[in-house]
């Protein structure tokens, strides 16, 4: 699925109704449950997979969809941000931090000792 948040002036609305002439319209608490289900999302697949983690593959655009159509696990995709999040239930593949690793660490150590906060979440390693 494809989905896409506009709000403005009449104008703007009635530009993206032109624009997207397929596109399903939304309003009122048919699209909050919608955006809800996509905020919580991460929190319940995690909970719902204590040994899982998200991957967060930094992409272009137009590298999203052959991207996507390669992974076998569900994922969420912000074109806005150029981040296609891959959720694994269990052992999620690590990837490389560089040298932002150690000050990840440092401050996952300073604030979340026991690691409670987020789990998998940190780029798969917490």
């Amino acid at each position: 699925r494809l989905l896409v948040r506009a709000a403005g002036n009449e104008a703007v609305l009635e530009r993206y109704t032109r624009e997207l002439p397929h596109a399903t319209v939304l309003i009122g608490d048919e699209e909050s449950a919608l955006w809800e289900t996509v905020r919580e999302f991460t929190p319940r697949f995690l909970e719902q997979n204590p040994k899982g983690g998200v991957v967060p593959i930094s992409i272009t655009l137009t590298e999203m969809p052959a991207v996507a159509a390669g992974l076998k696990v569900p994922f969420v995709a912000r074109a806005g941000s150029g981040v296609l999040y891959a959720h694994y239930a269990a052992d999620p593949p690590k990837i490389a931090l560089g040298g932002d690793s150690a000050m990840m660490t440092k401050v996952k150590d300073m604030f979340d000792l026991e690691r409670l906060l987020n789990p998998g979440r940190l780029y798969g390693y917490f």
